[in-house]
């Protein structure tokens, strides 16, 4: 938010610089970073075969696979308004390096309110069909923010697109990623607590999927485990 007015005021040379400066603290971390040497697991493989791996993997977790296609669809039809704004800043809202500044001060502030919201409850149950909804909205709000001309109106368009950004990825992440990992933790808890009714649901087919399949079977294991113990003790009691 401060970027166009440090602009206006001293110029890309000096905001640069400062930029420049902010990175010395992350290389005097990495640098400050001990990090014991791991044996490798396996033969060295070629630059082709790891990416063949990766991409294996990403197109084959489903979460994964789905949150890479919102990402790409969003950075291409979405956040290339990011690109045009200083033009626009000048042209259609005849303003300068401040308004830059303002306009995207104002997606910020839309983001870390959008931030608050969703750290501000306690379960995202129940938001799972702003999903669709926050999309629309940040498609919406750019169509809004193309055809509006009004210095103070396009601030507070781009606080909604901010606000709708951050609530389309993240409640995406959490209903495809966090969820299903929170539902196998409570079924372990519950099974921790000795009740071996519980059962995983996840209906995938993905590696969560056949982790759920796998616990399910090895649950199913145990109950029969059990319940042959609880025969043979019966049987025990009978002769006794």
């Amino acid at each position: 938010s401060s970027s166009g007015p440090m602009i206006a005021a001293a110029g890309e040379a000096v905001c640069s610089l400062i930029k420049a400066i902010t990175f010395v603290a992350v290389l005097i971390a990495l640098m400050a970073m001990r990090v014991a040497p791991r044996p490798r697991q396996s033969a060295p493989r070629s630059v082709m075969q790891g990416l063949n791996e990766g991409f294996r993997y990403a197109f084959g977790f489903e979460p994964i696979r789905d949150l890479l296609f919102l990402l790409a669809l969003v950075s291409l039809l979405g956040f290339g308004y990011t690109i045009l704004m200083p033009v626009y800043a000048r042209t259609i809202l005849h303003g300068d390096a401040n308004t830059f500044g303002f306009l995207m001060g104002a997606v910020g502030v839309g983001a870390l309110t959008g931030a608050l919201f969703l750290a501000s409850r306690r379960t995202v149950v129940g938001l799972g069909t702003w999903i669709a909804r926050a999309s629309g909205l940040f498609g919406a709000g750019l169509v809004a923010f193309a055809l509006v001309h009004v210095f103070w109106l396009s601030l507070l368009i781009l606080v909604v697109v901010g606000v709708t950004v951050v609530l389309s990825l993240v409640l995406f992440t959490e209903r495809n990623i966090n969820r299903p990992f929170r539902a196998l933790l409570d079924t372990m808890g519950a099974v921790e607590r000795g009740d071996l009714s519980a059962a995983p649901h996840l209906e995938r087919r993905d590696e969560m999927g056949r982790l759920a399949g796998a616990l399910a079977t090895m649950l199913d294991r145990i109950r029969e485990s059990h319940e042959e113990n609880a025969r043979l003790l019966e049987r025990v009691n009978r002769f006794n």
